[in-house]
């Protein structure tokens, strides 16, 4: 009801009184194809769930799901962000190649600098991050995190080439590249399955690598921005990223304050060292990044130095 009101009060757009009804059977053939492909994301998602309780039983479902979780969180919420963002951006430019292509390098660029540390640090240190939120008796659940990050590495990129395949009006393409994903998927779940959770968490790692290469596929070649060259324009955040996990990984043997301080100081150095050196050597779409946020101010002064 809130958000209803707000729109209403807010977008000035005011609805006809008559129904334009060529514009709704347009809408309905597009929108149609979406949902179906939803629907084949919930199922495929919650599948998981119900093979791991059905031949490993609640107690392994219990901690794979407590990490599948933790490691999805920051990444859904950064791809709501780019859904929400990166649909109507490229749909102004539907018709300039060359500004799409422009616009899916930027939004991968900015969104990866928050994800691939992220993820990069929930798979260096897994264990601390699950005994601090969530106590010593979930550690079980550290290695299937740590396996579940890596894949979370490029989930950002799956949802910037699927919003470019919707800015291009391509919901039938959009479902034809979500039914082949599950059917490779299914084939990883049901392998890796095999060999507990741990098992599942490399399929559907090894997975999310395939899938974006099929995302990518897909949506590159209507901008001659293929997945190489994707992963090419990354280069230089990988090469910082791991930078970072090897000042972690060198850090963290020497601290020996409990579990909450050694995470805080492993975070404070990890993210100080990425922040910092991305910065100044202006790492990727870095200063796109500051200038939208309320650091932009520093910029200048930090370049003037």
């Amino acid at each position: 009801m809130v958000n209803t009101v707000a729109v209403w009060v807010l977008a000035g757009w005011r609805p006809l009184l008559r129904p334009h009804f060529r514009s709704a059977r347009q809408l309905a053939g597009f929108g149609s194809l979406i949902a179906l492909s939803g629907l084949l994301e919930v199922a495929y998602a919650h599948g998981s769930s119900l093979i791991i309780g059905k031949l490993h039983g609640a107690r392994d479902l219990g901690f794979y799901n407590r990490a599948q979780s933790l490691q999805i969180l920051p990444a859904n919420i950064l791809a709501a962000i780019v859904t929400r963002v990166a649909l109507p951006v490229f749909s102004a430019k539907s018709q300039d190649h060359e500004a799409l292509r422009r616009g899916v390098r930027m939004a991968q660029g900015v969104v990866m600098l928050i994800n691939l540390p992220l993820m990069a640090a929930l798979a260096t240190m897994p264990d601390l991050v699950i005994k601090v939120l969530y106590g010593p008796k979930w550690l079980v659940a550290a290695p299937v995190l740590s396996i579940l990050a890596l894949g979370g590495i490029l989930f950002p990129l799956h949802a910037v080439n699927l919003q470019l395949m919707l800015a291009q009006g391509r919901s039938d393409l959009y479902l034809k590249v979500e039914i082949a994903k599950k059917v490779v998927g299914i084939a990883f779940v049901a392998v890796g399955s095999m060999f507990g959770i741990t098992g599942l968490a490399i399929g559907q790692t090894l997975f999310a690598y395939v899938a974006f290469f099929i995302n990518a596929g897909a949506a590159g070649r209507m901008i001659d921005y293929n997945p190489l060259a994707q992963l090419r324009d990354l280069a230089s955040l990988i090469m910082l990223t791991s930078a970072m996990v090897a000042v972690l990984l060198l850090l963290r043997p020497l601290l020996a304050y409990g579990d909450t301080a050694n995470l805080a100081i492993l975070t404070i150095a990890g993210g100080g060292f990425f922040v910092c050196t991305a910065v100044v050597l202006g790492v990727g779409h870095t200063h796109e990044l500051i200038r939208i946020t309320p650091f932009r101010s520093v910029l200048p002064r930090l370049r003037k130095e």
